[in-house]
């Protein structure tokens, strides 16, 4: 199609121009013409075939990985993604004050995950509803409040690893930043007591020693327990995740939090489950946490369902 539309060109608008300059036959003016036209036609035709072959290559590539956060990868530009617990569950009875209480929490946060770079993605989490209750087995009491919890806005950035993972090459990697804010919308002290913020850093290691290999280490400034200032806070989620069939893993992981703030017990949770793939844009992971320390809860069980659009 690119030739006809070139050689009717030649003949409609450079054939006559060079007859009558030249005062070649007509014959003689077609040769000179088509020479003229050649070098153009042959850079058209590399420059739509450098632009098919880009749009090919983007509309072959691979999905991303996708999985609850954090995760060391983004959403597609122009891409969706909804991440919301269908289930999330917490019991704790001993705490560091060794009160006789026993305080059962539901949470149900959910999170939208934009694509709006090749390697940048907004995201936007609110804690749609909280709910707690604290039995003072001593004064023979129950207290329960619920409501809307916290806003929390971030970015997250992948440096490396978005597009190479999934590909059984050993030792891969991929790393992202993602700073963020939380923002205390919350009611009845279901949340932060005012502004706090920080950045989060997932990294992912692929096919070492048999498991895949995810470690988010995190730095955030949170409110100390007078409220009157703020504290520095250091977390680790270090997760080992290993295939058990054809999309269905299962995977290990451990969680800490330390505070900088004197006298404050660091947290310290275990735990496990299974990440199952439904499809290449639904993913649902399940699992169960048990912790380790009094300041940590007893124990969690959560269901997560993550859908991408």
């Amino acid at each position: 199609m690119q030739f006809k539309k070139t050689m009717m060109l030649v003949n409609s608008m450079i054939l006559p121009a060079i007859c009558l300059s030249s005062g070649l036959s007509p014959e003689a003016a077609a040769e000179e013409a088509a020479i003229t036209a050649l070098p153009g036609l042959v850079e058209g035709v590399y420059e739509n075939r450098d632009a098919e072959t880009w749009q090919n290559d983007l509309d072959e590539r691979l999905p991303r990985v996708l999985a609850p956060e954090p995760t060391p990868f983004t959403i597609e530009p122009g891409r969706l993604a909804i991440e919301v617990d269908l289930i999330n569950y917490a019991y704790d009875r001993h705490n560091p004050d060794r009160a006789n209480e026993r305080v059962h929490a539901f949470e149900w946060p959910i999170t939208f995950r934009y694509g709006l770079l090749d390697h940048l993605e907004l995201q936007f989490g609110m804690e749609a509803y909280v709910r707690e209750s604290v039995r003072d087995r001593d004064a023979g009491t129950r207290e329960t409040t619920d409501g809307f919890g916290d806003l929390i806005i971030g970015a997250k950035y992948n440096l490396w690893g978005n597009d190479d993972w999934d590909q059984d090459i050993e030792g891969a990697t991929a790393l992202a930043v993602l700073p963020f804010l939380r923002l205390p919308t919350n009611r009845h002290g279901l949340g932060s007591r005012a502004v706090e913020g920080g950045v989060l850093v997932p990294f992912a290691i692929e096919d070492f020693a048999g498991f895949e290999i995810e470690w988010t280490p995190g730095f955030a400034a949170v409110r100390n327990s007078d409220d009157d200032g703020y504290v520095f806070e250091w977390s680790s989620l270090l997760v080992f995740n290993r295939g058990i069939v054809e999309g269905l893993d299962w995977f290990a992981e451990f969680e800490s939090t330390i505070n900088s703030e004197s006298g404050e017990p660091w947290i310290g949770h275990v735990g496990g489950g299974l990440t199952w793939e439904l499809t290449d844009d639904t993913v649902l992971e399940g699992g169960v946490t048990f912790g380790v320390t009094r300041s940590a809860d007893d124990f969690g069980a959560f269901i997560t369902l993550v859908q991408r659009f």
